[in-house]
């Protein structure tokens, strides 16, 4: 190898290196970008969880399947934040180093946040559910009791109409 193709080589191998830190420095802010998406919509999700809980208390079904849907809105788009961020997450230590140390505590910060917020959307969720169960419960045994009495009222008439009838018989007799 002669000087030039030394030199050539060289050049290539530092535009090389140049290229990675930039595109490693690209990668940290695409990271945390994608982490910040993440943490405001698990933000939005709690505070649908919040309404969603009033709802449910007030027994107001149209607003709460509103709700519902604009969960469901919010939980495809950090699904899809989430793809993003399987990568990052499956090469963590790569990636992480290559991190300023402001960065790495603003990406576990964000993580952090997120792994509590998930936490107490799970907690926040198990307490609603128990709460529409015990509801369908209760309704269930209301409308188990109106169908009684209404066997029973109509029962009374049935035998109120025959008896009706019997009498009616009886005096024509």
């Amino acid at each position: 190898m002669n000087d030039r193709e030394k030199d050539r080589d060289t050049a290539s191998a530092a535009a090389r290196t140049k290229a990675r830190g930039l595109l490693e420095v690209d990668s940290s802010q695409r990271i945390l970008s994608l982490l910040r998406a993440q943490a405001t919509l698990y933000e939005k999700l709690e505070a649908c969880a919040t309404g969603q809980r009033a709802l449910i208390e007030s027994d107001d079904v149209k607003p709460l399947l509103t709700m519902l849907g604009d969960r469901r809105r919010i939980t495809d788009a950090l699904t899809e934040v989430s793809e993003r961020l399987r990568p990052v997450r499956e090469r963590w230590d790569e990636f992480r180093a290559f991190f300023t140390p402001t960065e790495k505590d603003q990406a576990e910060q964000l993580i952090d946040e997120a792994k509590e917020r998930m936490c107490r959307l799970m907690d926040q969720d198990e307490t609603d559910a128990r709460l529409l169960a015990a509801k369908k419960q209760f309704t269930a045994k209301a409308l188990g009791a109106v169908h009684a009495r209404s066997q029973a009222i109509t029962a009374y008439q049935v035998s109120n109409d025959q008896a009706r009838r019997s009498h009616s018989l009886q005096e024509e007799s």
